[in-house]
């Protein structure tokens, strides 16, 4: 048997490397691709199959019957509706609340059809809306209505967002200036102006706040505004964090010319959180296993840099990994590391021993701490995953 080469191959890429800039602009074009709304895909699949009917129907010869036309054109449509109900008549509290609400903004518009009135009752004290007898074509209205929503309130959310941005960008001068942040003015509005940041539908998106992940940020739409405001300054705070960018490798698949690689631009480094990929066998299909280490230390920090961006107390959120950080403090660890650790950016200009000088020291520091040591990071990484 012939062992395949590691599918994962790494080389380390300078920032300002003009593949980077190609991978922006391909990771803001998958973000708007990916970023579907509850239902929208089976809207889309229904006009067109429609359309193919209307044809067929008007005497133009289709490839295919009518019969295999209304199963294209509904399966999605019927998909989605099984969902909605079962998510209306199960256990998830906060999807519940989702889906009771999209259907109570639809009866509040003022072109919702009153048949849908007939599909909600009262028993035992609730109100129960019976998604799954609707008839499909109702069903569609309200996923039509909840694209058309959903369309609306991004636009008013692009609005508000540059002006979240421009509040980011001015304290964090505030910060550079206090001399805390150890970012140039230069770098921070780069990194900000360079992230895209969308607002997520939450009936597609359940138990989320919002999301940062190569170069795109995401904001889930069930929040009022100043939660929105808290969570892009939570994303843009990962923007603006230390990165290591690599350049993987990856095979994607094996033919009689050989291997098939795609390579892709990649952060293996953000803040203090680190993410690796290795071959898992030798066999084909190649799987390919992703390692995180220390995604606790790197959410934790960065909402503690928000909190003091925002000059707030506390917060409800990664409460766990943010006492974990305070011991390492309490312990003796300074503060000012911690974030000079979280913004240092991987320097390919300097000798390998000098790339991560905060970093290395931070390191040495917990290692030696009597209080710590070795164990530390790893025990709570274990404990939180």
């Amino acid at each position: 048997m012939r062992e395949y080469p590691r599918s994962v191959q790494i080389s380390k890429v300078d920032q300002h490397d003009p593949r980077v800039e190609k991978a922006k602009t391909d990771s803001h074009s998958d973000a708007e691709k990916s970023q579907q709304v509850f239902g929208e895909y089976a809207v889309r699949q229904y006009d067109e199959w429609q359309g193919y009917l209307e044809k067929l129907h008007d005497g133009r010869q289709q490839p295919w019957t009518e019969e295999v036309i209304l199963q294209r054109r509904d399966e999605h449509l019927e998909l989605n509706q099984k969902t909605f109900s079962q998510i209306l008549s199960g256990q998830d509290s906060v999807g519940k609340l989702l889906f009771t609400e999209m259907l109570y903004k639809y009866i509040r518009s003022p072109n919702y059809k009153k048949e849908i009135l007939n599909y909600f009752s009262v028993q035992n004290g609730q109100a129960h809306i019976a998604v799954d007898t609707m008839p499909k074509e109702l069903f569609l209205d309200v996923l039509r209505f909840h694209s058309k929503y959903m369309e609306e309130e991004r636009k008013k959310f692009e609005k508000q967002c540059e002006v979240w941005k421009q509040e980011f960008i001015a304290t964090c001068i505030q910060g550079i200036r206090d001399g805390w942040l150890p970012l140039s003015e230069e770098t921070v509005r780069e990194r900000v102006q360079e992230t895209k940041i969308m607002l997520r539908d939450s009936a597609s998106y359940l138990h989320s706040f919002g999301d940062w992940n190569r170069w795109v940020s995401t904001v889930d739409t069930w929040q009022d505004d100043e939660s929105k405001r808290e969570t892009v300054f939570h994303e843009l705070t990962h923007a603006i964090a230390a990165r290591n960018l690599i350049e993987r490798e990856d095979i994607t698949h094996t033919d009689e010319f050989g291997d098939i690689l795609k390579k892709k631009i990649d952060f293996q480094r953000s803040g203090l959180r680190f993410r690796y990929g290795y071959q898992k066998g030798i066999e084909k299909p190649f799987i390919i296993e992703e390692f995180t280490r220390f995604r606790w230390l790197n959410e934790g920090m960065t909402e503690r840099i928000r909190l003091r961006l925002l000059q707030q107390a506390d917060s409800e959120f990664y409460q766990d990994e943010r006492a974990a950080i305070q011991k390492m403090i309490d312990a003796g660890i300074d503060e000012q590391l911690l974030i000079d650790a979280y913004f240092e950016d991987y320097d390919m200009k300097v000798d390998r021993m000098n790339r991560v000088p905060a970093l290395r020291k931070l390191i040495k520091a917990i290692y030696g701490n009597p209080t710590l040591g070795k164990g530390y990071l790893m025990a709570i990484e274990n404990q939180l995953k």
